[in-house]
C-alpha cells in the first residue's frame, strides 16, 4: 500500500498482481496450518513453540544432519533484508518530505 503511487502498471495490472501474491500466501499458510494439525495433537501444540520449525527437525537425510538450521540460516537473513530495506526507503522518503527536498536519494547511503 505504500509503494503502490510509484509503481507503472495500470490500476488492473496491480491488482491481479497483488490478488496472485495474496492467493499464493494464504495457499502456502493454509497448507503449513493443516499439516500441523494433521501430525500434531491438540495436546501437543502448547509446549512447543515453533510448530513448523519442530516439524523440520524430524526429517532425517542421509547428507544433512538438522534441516531446521539450514531453514533458517536462509530464512532469517531474507526476513531481516526485507525489512530494514523497506523501512530504509521509507524513511529516506520520510525525510525527505520533511526536510522539503525533492530527492530521497541523499538519505540513502
Amino acid at each position: 500500500m505504500i509503494l503502490y503511487p510509484f509503481t507503472e502498471k495500470g490500476s488492473m495490472g496491480k491488482l491481479k498482481a497483488t490478488s496472485i501474491g495474496s492467493l499464493i500466501t494464504t495457499l502456502i499458510y493454509t497448507f503449513l496450518t493443516l499439516t500441523t494439525l494433521f501430525v500434531f495433537s491438540p495436546v501437543e501444540f502448547s509446549p512447543v513453540p515453533a510448530v513448523v520449525i519442530y516439524m523440520l527437525k524430524a526429517f532425517k537425510f542421509q547428507l544433512v544432519e538438522r534441516p531446521n538450521l539450514y531453514f533458517l540460516s536462509l530464512w532469517i537473513p531474507s526476513v531481516f533484508t526485507s525489512v530494514v530495506s523497506s523501512y530504509l526507503y521509507l524513511g529516506s522518503v520520510g525525510f525527505s518530505r520533511l526536510s522539503r527536498q525533492k530527492s530521497h536519494q541523499k538519505w540513502v547511503w
